[in-house]
């Protein structure tokens, strides 16, 4: 063996064995300290991505029942029409090439309809992400079947209008949630940043999780449940004047006001026989119930 390579050979050992040894490190760290949310420049979008169709259209698919949309960036839209069936469509000022464009899959028992925002992928920095605008359309005929709406988003904002569907779930990192004149049973919305707003009617459970968004929740009907746990941002609830509710409010800054009359037990406001359970826990944001106007 050449002998300055048997010299070189006990240095880059020790030169592989660092390395090893720090890709542990930051490995463990990443878990322990980041929830596995350093990426180092790299995007991960990874998925299953078989049996998908590219690009927008009719999605002729009269049983579905679940609709997941999987975002990166770019405004969502989700609305109603008189349709025979569901169709979606993307916009983007970029140039879209195939590895882009969006993907649809419709479940093999025809009741699930999934939407991805491109090809399942690894990729460096956000060079891919095109910005894109997606409207979904759903057939008022389905609303009777349709059991559940999720949306998952990085940043754009989304908005669902006039639609009838027992569970509607957001989740978004930077983006505005609006939803208008819906009906559902239960409502959840996560968000770091971009306000949440809903005005329709929701009977069942409400659960929003928000950082430094204000959020606003105007319902026809009393919810049976709302849990608001939310970080430097005011909330407000709208509800009829009939609500009856008891309100377990925790913060440690902000005011808290009321159209409606209530009691104070044990810390907990109550009005009415209390049916509906509220727990609203703010850092440093108000907190105001009042009673909706009358339409």
């Amino acid at each position: 063996m050449n002998p300055k390579l048997k010299k070189m050979l006990p240095i880059l050992a020790i030169v592989v064995g660092a390395l090893i040894l720090g890709a542990i490190v930051v490995g463990i760290l990443n878990a322990l300290l980041a929830n596995g949310t350093w990426s180092f420049g790299w995007s991960d979008y990874r998925y299953d991505d078989s049996n998908y169709r590219i690009g927008d259209g009719t999605i002729a698919a009269p049983n579905v029942t679940e609709i997941e949309v999987d975002w990166i960036d770019g405004r969502i839209e989700i609305l109603p029409c008189d349709d025979m069936f569901l169709s979606v469509t993307e916009f983007s000022a970029n140039e879209l090439t195939e590895d882009s464009r969006l993907r649809w899959r419709v479940s093999e028992d025809g009741k699930s309809l999934s939407i991805k925002y491109r090809k399942s992928s690894w990729y460096l920095g956000n060079s891919e992400n095109k910005d894109k605008f997606l409207i979904l359309r759903v057939p008022k005929k389905l609303f009777g079947q349709l059991t559940s709406l999720k949306v998952k988003t990085v940043a754009g904002d989304v908005t669902v209008k006039e639609l009838e569907v027992p569970s509607i779930s957001l989740e978004s990192t930077s983006a505005a949630i609006n939803i208008k004149s819906c009906t559902c049973t239960d409502f959840s919305a996560k968000t770091v940043n971009g306000a949440i707003t809903f005005d329709g009617s929701i009977a069942g459970k409400v659960v929003c999780k928000s950082v430094n968004v204000a959020m606003t929740l105007r319902s026809a009907v009393c919810p049976q449940s709302v849990t608001v746990d939310s970080v430097n941002a005011d909330v407000l609830l709208s509800l009829p004047a009939t609500s009856s509710f008891s309100l377990n409010k925790d913060s440690i800054g902000g005011d808290f006001s009321t159209d409606f009359a209530v009691e104070q037990a044990d810390g907990v406001y109550i009005c009415g026989d209390g049916s509906a359970r509220f727990e609203i826990d703010t850092v440093t944001g108000d907190v105001k119930i009042e009673k909706r106007e009358e339409d």
